[in-house]
């Protein structure tokens, strides 16, 4: 069972005003269509032909981007609001977030725990701690985890990951969902990764250069 907040219910905007699309109709507050001089600030036809499209190109967001009248931007988050509502719902899930080690084998200049920083306290955290975090979030009913750290290849924390990973499936029933995301690997550390019971793997490429 995931955690699930509703979202947007008790911010409801009381429509006074009706902006039409070619295909959809807009309430949007603070306009009433009565009133001939809130009739002349119609939502620009750009803006409406715009969100009525199945498909936007460049230029289409960079003029919903540029929307500076109150009206057009309530129009755009409410359009925004509809579509997320008809495809993802109103609910937010939880996902947990375990830094297991700040070690890193990378020295990418940006990075505040590369590995030339001697200002960095490093840690690792024991097998029993991951697990112990990971139990925590799933009593609490989220629905996964991420399990994070720096750049390392050694075999040591390679196992004892693994190990983990095992001991997380075991203990929740295989119903937290587990991402990991601890840099480059070698492709039988993914696959030991995956066959410890891993759903999914985030790989940030963030900075490169042609050396």
């Amino acid at each position: 069972m995931k955690t699930q907040f509703p979202v947007g219910d008790k911010q409801k905007i009381e429509p006074t005003a009706l902006v039409v699309g070619e295909n959809t109709q807009y309430r949007i507050d603070g306009f009433s269509p009565r009133s001939k001089k809130n009739q002349k600030q119609v939502t620009s036809p750009t803006i409406n032909n715009i969100l009525s499209k199945d498909l936007l190109s460049r230029e289409d967001l960079v003029n919903l981007l540029s929307a500076s009248e109150d009206r057009e931007k309530h129009l755009i988050y409410r359009t925004a609001n509809d579509i997320k509502k008809r495809h993802a719902g109103s609910m937010v899930y939880l996902r947990g977030l375990i830094e297991i080690s700040n070690i890193c084998r990378k020295d990418c200049l940006y990075c505040g725990i590369r590995k030339s920083n001697g200002a960095v306290g490093r840690y690792t955290l024991s097998e029993e701690d991951v697990v112990d975090k990971a139990l925590w979030a799933w009593r609490r009913n989220f629905g996964s985890i991420v399990i994070q750290s720096g750049e390392r290849t050694d075999r040591q924390f390679i196992d004892n990951l693994a190990s983990a990973i095992r001991a997380i499936r075991q203990q929740t029933d295989n119903a937290l969902g587990i991402t990991l995301s601890c840099g480059e690997q070698e492709p039988e550390t993914y696959r030991q990764w995956l066959d410890a019971g891993a759903h999914r793997y985030l790989l940030r490429i963030e900075t490169s250069s042609e050396e």
